[in-house]
C-alpha cells in the first residue's frame, strides 16, 4: 500500500511570489542560520509528475527548451499543474541537458588524450 502525506503550503506574500525571495522580516533564513530550516513554513513536498504529464513537458522541451510564458501557461493548464512547477521543471531539464553535455565532453577529451598517450608508445 502507499500512502502520500501532504503538508499544508505556507503563504508567501505577494512580493515573494514575484521574486521568489521572502521579503524582509518576514522569517527568510539568511547564511547564519543553524540548519537551514524555518519552524514556522514546513518544506512543500515534491511534486510527482504522471506519465502524461512528463510526455507532455518532454515533447515541448523538444520544441523549445526556454518556452514563453503563453506556453508555460498552455502547459500549466493542460497538465493541471502551476506555471511555477512548469518553470522549474523546465529550469532543471536545462540544467540537467548541461551537465551531461559536460560530461560527454569530458569523457571525449579523456579518450582523445588516451589515444594520443597510446600513440606516443609506439
Amino acid at each position: 500500500q502507499c500512502f502520500l502525506v501532504v503538508f499544508p503550503f505556507a503563504e508567501k506574500s505577494e512580493a515573494e511570489e514575484l521574486d521568489g525571495k521572502p521579503e524582509k522580516g518576514s522569517g527568510g533564513q539568511g547564511k547564519g542560520s543553524d540548519d537551514g530550516k524555518d519552524p514556522r513554513r514546513p518544506k512543500r513536498p515534491r511534486t510527482i509528475l504522471t506519465t502524461q504529464q512528463r510526455r507532455a513537458f518532454k515533447a515541448s522541451f523538444e520544441v523549445s527548451s526556454k518556452p514563453c510564458r503563453k506556453v508555460r501557461e498552455t502547459l500549466a493548464a493542460e497538465t493541471g499543474l502551476s506555471v511555477r512547477v512548469v518553470q522549474v521543471w523546465f529550469q532543471n531539464q536545462r540544467a540537467k541537458m548541461k551537465k551531461l553535455a559536460r560530461r560527454q565532453q569530458q569523457q571525449h577529451e579523456q579518450q582523445n588524450s588516451q589515444r594520443l598517450g597510446q600513440g606516443r608508445l609506439l
